[in-house]
């Protein structure tokens, strides 16, 4: 039991069917750029329908958090996870990204025994080395340390590297 991990280069939405899709999203969750734009293009009007109504019903939400909404228009995810990476005020930090990885580990923990399932995939990308300006080695290192831990239960982790770069780096690390 535990992680298995995958790398995968370019678009999270390939045809693949998962279970979660991770966003990185502000603490507004207004879908904006980089990975939010491919969740605003793949999922459509709905998902940020969806993200607004949470927003009320969360009221206050920190780097850190995450909250989950359906994938809407995406036929081969169930449900988004929101991760809050930037909330407009603070720096991102290495500890945030962290938080959003236990806080998906919970998520994935109470879908498993909530429908009685043996294994689930999550599809996630390198979070806050984008607009959060993370170093990319330092969250790559993050990412193989949190995965490699024994878990409970069995979740396939796909891990995508937008850039070559990017990609090349999560192969060497994870093989």
């Amino acid at each position: 039991m535990g992680y298995s991990i995958s790398i995968k280069q370019g678009d999270m939405f390939q045809k693949q069917d998962v279970t979660f899709m991770v966003n990185a999203s502000n603490n507004l969750l207004i879908l904006g750029s980089r990975v939010s734009r491919a969740f605003r293009l793949n999922c459509g009007i709905s998902l940020q329908t969806q993200m607004f109504q949470a927003r009320i019903q969360h009221k206050n939400l920190y780097q850190g958090d995450v909250v989950k909404t359906s994938c809407a228009k995406a036929k081969n995810c169930l449900y988004a996870l929101h991760g809050v990476v930037i909330d407009g005020k603070n720096v991102v930090e290495l500890q945030h990204i962290e938080q959003i990885l236990y806080n998906i580990e919970k998520e994935v923990q109470n879908y498993i025994k909530n429908n009685l399932l043996e294994k689930v995939k999550v599809v996630v990308a390198l979070l806050g080395c984008g607009v959060g300006g993370l170093n990319v080695d330092d969250v790559v290192s993050l990412y193989k340390n949190f995965f490699s831990r024994r878990v409970t239960f069995e979740c396939e982790v796909v891990v995508y590297g937008y850039r070559t770069k990017e990609y090349n780096l999560l192969l060497k690390s994870f093989v």
